[in-house]
């Protein structure tokens, strides 16, 4: 038998991987065309940038557990719990594209300077800048990525047994007759 720690760091690894794929295909045209126009300082900056894109998913790797656990647990209480879910994700992603609308990312003014926009969407885009030049906010950076995928992956990792088996217990039913 496999232990559940292994099945838990194999799925926060698997989770972590695809999100670091998805953060390479981003940052590796747009580190190149930033040190085309010396936007890179020094040596510093380069392995600082490298270290921010290998710890930048852990944020949103967090965030996705949370939103994930909580869209179980409510949909774990209903029949159609399929469904529910479905209809739950829909719901966040509408709710996230009309936060973006309502944020104003898209309006005239900002969409004549891109940094602005990409300071708007996400919100270490401060602490990024900052960083390539500053150590104390490299150190920033990471503990901001850092820190909740652990407490997440801590909190995972010690009540596993039980959020199991309260997301897959089934309700009984009162007509339910044995044939």
């Amino acid at each position: 038998p496999i232990k559940t720690n292994v099945i838990i760091a194999s799925k926060l690894t698997f989770m972590y991987l695809s999100s670091l794929c998805f953060v390479l295909l981003i940052m590796i045209p747009s580190v190149v065309v930033a040190s085309n126009y010396g936007a890179i300082p020094n040596l510093y900056g380069i392995i600082s940038l490298l270290v921010m894109t290998i710890l930048s998913p852990g944020l949103p790797v967090a965030i996705s557990i949370v939103l994930g656990g909580l869209v179980a647990l409510i949909s774990s209480r209903f029949k159609r719990k399929n469904l529910v879910q479905i209809i739950l994700w829909l719901l966040l992603l509408i709710g996230s594209f009309a936060l973006s609308f309502l944020s104003g990312i898209n309006s005239p003014n900002v969409s004549s300077n891109p940094f602005l926009s990409i300071m708007k969407i996400y919100f270490l885009m401060d602490t990024v800048a900052l960083a390539v030049t500053n150590p104390t906010y490299l150190i920033l950076f990471v503990a901001e990525n850092l820190l909740p995928l652990v407490v997440i992956s801590c909190i995972v990792a010690l009540t596993y047994a039980k959020m199991h088996t309260l997301l897959t217990a089934r309700k009984k039913t009162k007509n339910y007759k044995f044939k």
